[in-house]
């Protein structure tokens, strides 16, 4: 009996000892860093990082933007001079900066040449439209732009017609374009080729009543008269040149003109080629606020527009140059 329980704890004792050392064999190891991945991760597919740099340059439609908002800023009569000098140097710099680039781009061209023009420098202005057409020389919105720039920023008519109609030749199906080359024929008192013009834009009534307007502001007011009158044989509820004809009527009862007084021309021949402007006679009186601007419609002090010798109202078909596109 003796002997069983010594060799029970005995036989206790070398299980214990193996047990002991079996679990002290096993050891938690902990990696190195020795750069390799993680368990989990490809090793051949690195993690990389994208990185934005902060000196990239800007896109040119960026610079374009930029450009156009200081300028349009500059030309707020709000402005103070100090003011709008600082902006107009941002914006020649930020196209210089385009330029540098793109020297080829026709719009950051067109922006330059309509820097210059709110800046009232004429020769750098049309030296930047010149060039833009010359490098899109099939754009006819150069030839057209340039054209009111002339007209209401640099009261250059006669280089303002041929502006317009070289932009008309080039798109000879643009209504906007013949409407230009229209009025600017006669401002230019060339009614005949003026009415070929308007007439293919709008209605003859209103294509006479236009004229009509043009002739007034040109001091011919008998034949305004005859222009209004005609206006209403096209279409005799025409109101505007109802108005109008009152207006001009001097007291006492006056005979119908002859009907012939305005031809039209064929399309060959409207000629390029300006003529002198019969020398303008003194405003009377100022155009009425219902009446919009021809030519010329800057909003600044130093850009007047046309005005009537006597109030007229005005009609939808009238032009304005309220802004570039126009």
């Amino acid at each position: 009996m003796e002997g069983r329980w010594k060799r029970l704890i005995a036989a206790g004792l070398l299980f214990s000892s193996l047990g002991c050392s079996h679990f002290r064999s096993k050891k938690t190891t902990i990696p190195s860093n020795t750069g390799e991945p993680p368990l989990g991760v490809n090793s051949a597919q690195p993690v990389e990082e994208k990185r934005v740099k902060d000196d990239a340059p800007m896109r040119i439609d960026t610079l374009l933007a930029l450009g156009s908002v200081r300028v349009q800023a500059a030309n707020d009569p709000k402005r103070t001079s100090s003011n709008r000098e600082e902006l107009l140097e941002q914006a020649r710099t930020i196209y210089a900066q385009a330029l540098q680039r793109e020297p080829q781009n026709v719009e950051v061209m067109l922006g330059m040449a309509r820097l210059y023009h709110v800046m009232r420098e004429k020769e750098k202005c049309l030296e930047w439209y010149q060039k833009a057409a010359k490098q899109a020389p099939n754009r006819a919105d150069t030839w057209h732009e340039m054209g009111f720039a002339l007209s209401a920023g640099f009261k250059d008519s006669d280089s303002a017609l041929k502006c317009f109609h070289t932009a008309t030749k080039l798109d000879p199906e643009n209504r906007k374009y013949r409407k230009s080359l229209g009025f600017s024929l006669a401002y230019a008192a060339r009614y005949e080729e003026s009415y070929a013009w308007l007439s293919r834009c709008m209605s003859p009534a209103e294509a006479h009543y236009n004229i009509g307007r043009m002739m007034d502001h040109n001091g011919q007011h008998e034949q305004a008269s005859q222009a209004y009158t005609l206006a209403l044989k096209a279409d005799p509820s025409h109101e505007w040149s109802k108005m109008a004809l009152n207006n001009t009527q001097p007291t006492g009862e006056k005979s119908i003109p002859d009907a012939t007084v305005i031809q039209t021309v064929g399309y060959d021949q409207v000629s390029p080629l300006p003529v002198s402007r019969p020398q303008q006679q003194s405003r009377v009186s100022q155009m009425n606020r219902t009446e919009p601007q021809v030519f010329g419609s800057q909003r600044d002090p130093g850009n007047p527009t046309f005005t009537s010798a006597r109030p007229i109202p005005a009609t939808p078909g009238m032009m304005t140059t309220s802004g570039w596109d126009r």
